[in-house]
């Protein structure tokens, strides 16, 4: 299914009108790659934000302190909201602008490494997608940059939320599958520009060699926009999906499921050629939504994180659960555009592996009509930190 016209305009830059002082533009990028040396398979992730442009566009203003590790307690406190403060209640109120690359790997070589630039070196194409900053250039077709933190900065600016080390890549991607745009009464806006993605190419971190094939990248990409980022955050998708029924792949299954938007979760799923696209301008955009993300014990003590969604209208019933270990996850910090040191973490991983089960409504009962393993899940959960 190729992807359509109205999504590759809609992955263009957004930020306009008073979106320039009170607003973010977010494209992320995710792929599995394979260490050049040693054969080890790894998934990696890359993004672009922009925040408030207009407000410092001459040089970054960052607002928060944080701790660029994962700690016991920033896990149970995502999950709450409820973080300790490390600023000064009397401090000046400040308004973040920046424009961010961040990239990193996940597992247990966990690491991100986060670069800031000001505005006015942001180069903006208008009539077609692609963006540069720096070394990085983001477009259509290809992703390519390099990014640097001494071991000094990672020290003395806890706010850059980055480990020291250097990470480049220079790759081509194919956007396969893709849904139309998910929106909220209050100006969030979710575009699944690739829920399947094919990647190629090479990456480099910290002079290790990654190759990146387009069949097993199981690659996926996105944008979010708008005010400010959906709280809580709760984003879980796939392409790596097997049939239970039949032990095969999935040709072109894939799900994604975001939120919440107008206190809801958006579910969008293909399978087998059925599509379901539970969100508020989907065909199915009256149903019931019940989802969680918690922790529960793993193996060896090691903690895990549970998604479940369960969606249900009046003819499908749609059951999805996903474990991801906690070890293997990066908590990430997006600074809000509203400002006041509020900031969005994100406890984010790309190794969730679970269930999806729908079931088709026949009078009293349930007829289950696809049953399929996940893999390589995108598994993502977040808060604000008052």
């Amino acid at each position: 299914m190729a992807v359509s016209k109205a999504t590759i305009k809609k992955n263009g830059y957004k930020l306009k009108g008073s979106l320039k002082k009170n607003g973010l533009d977010l494209w992320r990028y995710y792929f599995n790659a394979r260490s050049v040396t040693t054969g080890n398979e790894a998934a990696f992730f890359i993004e672009l934000l922009v925040v408030n442009p207009a407000i410092s566009p001459d040089e970054f203003v960052l607002t928060q302190k944080s701790r660029p590790k994962l700690e016991t307690d920033d896990l149970q406190a995502a999950f709450a909201g409820n973080f300790d403060s490390q600023n000064d209640k009397a401090e000046e109120a400040v308004i973040p602008s920046f424009v961010a690359v961040r990239a990193g790997i996940y597992g247990d070589e966990r690491k991100q490494i986060n670069c800031f630039y000001p505005y006015k070196n942001f180069k903006i194409d208008r009539k077609r997608f692609c963006l540069e900053i720096s070394d990085n250039l983001f477009s259509d077709d290809t992703l390519s940059g390099n990014l640097f933190c001494s071991k000094q900065d990672s020290s003395r600016f806890p706010e850059y939320m980055s480990q020291s080390g250097s990470i480049s890549w220079n790759l081509h991607y194919e956007r396969k599958e893709d849904f139309e745009e998910v929106d909220s009464t209050d100006d969030k806006f979710w575009l699944p520009t690739g829920v399947n993605c094919a990647f190629s190419g090479r990456l480099v971190l910290d002079e290790e060699e990654y190759a990146v094939s387009p069949k097993a990248c199981y690659g996926y990409c996105d944008k979010i926009w708008g005010r400010t980022m959906p709280v809580p955050f709760f984003h879980i998708s796939s392409n790596k999906l097997t049939s239970l029924f039949s032990g095969k792949i999935i040709p072109e299954g894939c799900f994604a499921i975001q939120g919440t938007y107008d206190n809801k979760l958006s579910l969008l799923c293909r399978l087998d050629g059925d599509e379901f696209n539970f969100s508020p301008a989907g065909k199915y955009n009256k149903y019931e939504i019940i989802y969680n993300c918690i922790p529960v014990p793993g193996e060896e003590e090691d903690e895990q994180l549970h998604w479940s969604v369960s969606i249900h209208n009046i003819l499908y019933v749609c059951d999805i659960d996903i474990f991801c270990s906690a070890r293997d996850m990066l908590v990430r910090d997006y600074e809000l555009p509203e400002g006041n040191h509020r900031v969005l973490k994100v406890l984010s991983g790309y190794h969730g592996n679970g269930e999806l089960r729908i079931y088709k409504k026949i009078k009293k009962n349930l007829d289950l009509i696809h049953h399929a393993k996940i893999e390589n899940c995108v598994s993502e959960y977040g808060n604000v930190e008052d």
